[in-house]
C-alpha cells in the first residue's frame, strides 16, 4: 500500500476518511487528559484510545463535509474485524504529520 494513499472505510453504506488533525487531537485530549506531547510518546494505546481516536476522526471528517454523524463511538466497536481493522489501520496512514517530541 501506498504510504500516501489515505484509508476510507464504508460504515452503513457510507465512505468514511478519518481525519486526524488538531481537532482531532485536542477533542482525544479532552476525552483523555493526554497533550499532543503525551500522545507522541503513548508506546502503547488502550483499546479505549484506539475506539475513541477511530470515532474522533470519523466525527471530524464530518464535521469538515458538514454532514451529521450518524453514530456513536459504540458503533464502532461494533463494526465487523475488517472493518475495524481498516479504521485502526487509518489512524497511522491518514494521521496529519505530529511533531516528534524529546526528551530533555
Amino acid at each position: 500500500m501506498e504510504k500516501n494513499k489515505q484509508i476510507s472505510v464504508v460504515i452503513d453504506g457510507v465512505t468514511y476518511t478519518p481525519v486526524y488533525n488538531m481537532n482531532t487531537m485536542a477533542k482525544f485530549s479532552d476525552r483523555h487528559g493526554l497533550t499532543v506531547e503525551d500522545f507522541t510518546r503513548l508506546s502503547h494505546m488502550s483499546l479505549r484510545h484506539i475506539l475513541d481516536l477511530v470515532f474522533l476522526g470519523c466525527e471530524e471528517y464530518c464535521r469538515i463535509k458538514k454532514i451529521e454523524c450518524p453514530f456513536d463511538v459504540y458503533r464502532i466497536g461494533q463494526l465487523d474485524t475488517d472493518t475495524l481493522s481498516l479504521l485502526i489501520e487509518s489512524i497511522s496512514v491518514n494521521m496529519m504529520k505530529l511533531p516528534k517530541v524529546e526528551g530533555n
